[in-house]
């Protein structure tokens, strides 16, 4: 699943799970379920369906228990993650099939791609102030295997309004893809692709501070650090070749496999307040991400609840994104044979006379999701709660627009259509 649908995926759920904390606040079930359902369809381009399902136990004394499973499908336009730009692109097949896809077009060939998770954890609270939290997780996609696994500490204060939790996460990923790896950033594709499993291993830190002022406002910062080292390259991305003067996919070497650095660091810290009134509440979010790629991203959604009818709200939800690319992003590349003039982050190289370029460029990647862009969602969610507060069940409608700041590539626009229910027994 590319970082852009787990992005979209993930801040969904965070809209979700904004007012579900006064549930787990009021109960306190032997079992609870909860379902979650997610569709994203950008137009004209990717269809997705999530869906997950968590099974809990938690006595409340001494252990608590945890599964969940998560299955996905992914179908549409341009297997690469290509958007469409205002200039020709070359794209192929895993098999290796090239196409030529004009200004203002994408493949009109469709895939699909699935990807299933499971995720057991287990909780144990000693010395009276202390929880300690193991989690183990396993997800598979087409060509991509992932293991993971994560241990946490809990701390309460003694004002019981405040707690501390610190942990480690470790994952271990391997891609296989189809038709073997290629060598990044050369030009001869037929005959150079290297059939060995590439790996990736990063390792995360993760600490949080939640604090309830009082029983109206409360708040939660995080702060998360990860390392990774191995293959972050895709292996289906390509950067087009163009001509200088006629903006036509070059002849002979119309593109090279992307190149990304073999490490990166990524520091992310996100605040969450919560305020609660007796007919109305407020969530306001707000994110920091940064890595040393030069990737730099804000974020900020406030969304405001109000009770309409007894146990029945609704949600007005909005939120603002804007990213700063990362240093080797570019459109395309321009072989500059005639033409002088091109924007500052197009590579400026004959590439008709070029066949090896690791050396020359380093890395670079042509992907959107590593350009510079602004997005905006808007959304409204109902909830209704259960009768003596076991549970909930939430809709969600809402739209994201996406945009690019230098007007390369066109809008994405995306719908997405969420449904909830948590229970216990």
């Amino acid at each position: 699943m590319s970082r852009s649908i787990r992005v979209l995926l993930c801040s969904a759920t965070c809209s979700l799970m904004s007012s579900e904390q006064a549930v787990q606040a009021s109960t306190d079930p032997d079992w609870q379920v909860n379902t979650e359902s997610t569709v994203l369809s950008e137009e004209d381009r990717i269809f997705t369906n999530a869906n997950k399902i968590r099974l809990n136990t938690d006595d409340s004394i001494s252990q608590a228990f945890s599964i969940s499973f998560m299955q996905s499908v992914r179908t549409g336009l341009a297997a690469n993650g290509a958007a469409v730009i205002n200039r020709s692109q070359t794209m192929t097949s895993p098999s290796g099939v090239e196409v030529v896809i004009p200004s203002g077009k994408l493949p009109a060939s469709k895939y699909d791609e699935k990807e299933y998770g499971l995720s057991v954890s287990m909780g144990y609270k000693f010395l009276d102030r202390f929880n300690s939290i193991w989690e183990v997780l396993h997800s598979r996609k087409y060509d991509q295997y992932s293991w993971g696994g994560g241990s946490f500490v809990e701390y309460h204060l003694p004002n019981k309004k405040t707690i501390v939790k610190t942990g480690v996460i470790l994952h271990y990923d391997y891609i296989e893809p189809s038709n073997g790896v290629p060598y990044e950033l050369y030009a001869s594709w037929d005959n150079d692709r290297i059939l060995e499993v590439q790996k990736k291993k990063s390792v995360g830190y993760d600490v949080s501070l939640s604090h309830d002022l009082n029983s109206y406002v409360s708040f939660k910062l995080n702060y998360f650090y990860q390392h990774s080292n191995g293959y972050h390259s895709n292996p289906y991305m390509l950067i087009s070749v163009l001509d200088g003067d006629t903006s036509a996919p070059l002849v002979g070497n119309p593109y090279f496999y992307e190149k990304r650095p073999k490490k990166r660091n990524t520091n992310q810290v996100k605040l969450l307040s919560f305020l609660r009134f007796q007919t109305h509440s407020l969530t306001m979010k707000y994110q920091y991400y940064i890595d040393d790629w030069q990737v730099q991203s804000h974020s900020l959604g406030l969304f405001y609840g109000i009770e309409i009818f007894p146990r029945n709200e609704i949600q007005f939800q909005w939120e603002y994104a804007k990213q700063h690319a990362a240093s080797f992003y570019h459109y395309y590349f321009s072989n500059m044979q005639a033409s002088g003039v091109v924007p500052e982050d197009v590579l400026a190289l004959d590439f008709s006379r070029i066949s090896y370029l690791r050396d020359i460029v380093g890395n670079a990647s042509a992907d959107y999701q590593l350009s510079d862009f602004k997005s905006y969602t808007v959304g409204l969610a109902f909830t209704q709660y259960y009768i003596n507060d076991q549970g909930k069940f939430t809709l969600r409608f809402a739209r994201m627009n996406q945009s690019d700041k230098r007007n390369q590539f066109a809008d994405i626009r995306t719908w997405i259509f969420q449904f909830l229910m948590l229970f216990s027994f």
